[in-house]
């Protein structure tokens, strides 16, 4: 039950990778179903924790990145899959926009 607990109580980073922006969509909608699947089928268990360490230790880094946070499954797949899909909000905007400042050394 306290693990449980921890897993919700926290946000996990997702990390996924690709060779181009179009493999990327297709690599996040994949997991994305995947994790729906899991989800349903394994109830309590603790499957974000493993995934985050899989994705980020176990996986080859290429040059078209996406990194999400995630404090639910559910959260997880809708974030996924909204990437997939072109479906970007005005936080994913305002996100987008920080990281690249950031990267390019600039201030907001």
């Amino acid at each position: 039950m306290e693990h449980e607990k921890v897993q919700i109580e926290r946000g996990w980073p997702i990390m996924l990778s690709a060779r181009s922006e179009e493999s990327l969509r297709s690599y996040a909608m994949r997991i994305a179903a995947w994790v729906d699947e899991r989800s349903a089928a394994n109830g309590n268990s603790p499957v974000l924790p493993d995934l985050v360490y899989t994705l980020g230790a176990r996986r080859n880094h290429h040059q078209h990145r996406l990194t999400l946070v995630a404090s639910s499954l559910t959260a997880l797949v809708q974030e996924l899959t909204n990437y997939a899909t072109g479906n970007r909000g005005r936080k994913y905007k305002q996100r987008l926009r920080l990281a690249q400042c950031k990267c390019r050394g600039w201030r907001l």
